[in-house]
């Protein structure tokens, strides 16, 4: 663990696609559930779960995940995270994206973080 972090409560890895629709917001109920409850929560993306930071159209009945994902800081989750080598595989498109609140870190940083973290889920 780097010298500045403290432990974490709650590790999410995010690796449903958007096109997952109803499951990938029912991911993102549940990250932010943490949250509401005052735990400390990091959030790692992986490349499908990545897509979910780019505004797209959402079917009938669905919210978008772009805008749910940009309220996540409402509900205490501060930081969204992958890996280094993605900074280049995020999906180039020219409609609005998160990335520039992702912190992009390499591999040993995230081992760290998720070796400090309490409890983990892969979603």
């Amino acid at each position: 663990m780097h010298p500045a972090e403290k432990p974490l409560d709650l590790g999410f890895i995010i690796t449903t696609s958007p096109e997952t629709g109803v499951l990938a917001q029912e991911v993102f109920d549940l990250v932010v559930s943490g949250g509401v409850f005052d735990q400390s929560i990091i959030v790692i993306f992986d490349q499908a779960g990545l897509e979910q930071l780019v505004e797209r159209p959402v079917a009938d009945g669905q919210k978008s995940l772009y805008k749910l994902w940009q309220s996540a800081s409402l509900f205490g989750i501060n930081r969204l995270l992958a890996e280094q080598s993605l900074a280049k595989a995020c999906p180039r498109t020219t409609a609005p994206n998160l990335f520039s609140q992702v912190e992009f870190l390499d591999a040993a940083h995230i081992q760290s973080l998720l070796s400090a973290t309490r409890k983990v889920m892969v979603l």
